[in-house]
């Protein structure tokens, strides 16, 4: 058994989900700031990972939690 809490997990899901939500959140405000200051290479480099940081990591972290909750408790 990895972790005998079980809150622990679906905890550490939450916050595996919010945290990159808001740091992607954060990327693409200063991703339009830049390009209002016409910086259109550094716009696309926060866009894109602001985006990536959306909705890929979440995602894959997720799963991946899910999964290991899925081995925790089984049994």
């Amino acid at each position: 058994m990895l972790i005998t809490f079980g809150w622990i997990l679906p905890l550490f899901l939450l916050l595996t989900t919010i945290i990159p939500l808001v740091i992607g959140i954060y990327l693409l405000v200063k991703g339009i700031w830049a390009y209002k200051e016409g910086d259109r290479n550094r716009f696309t480099k926060l866009l894109f990972l602001g985006l990536v940081l959306i909705f890929v990591v979440p995602t894959l972290l997720a799963m991946l939690i899910g999964f290991l909750m899925l081995m925790a408790f089984q049994g």
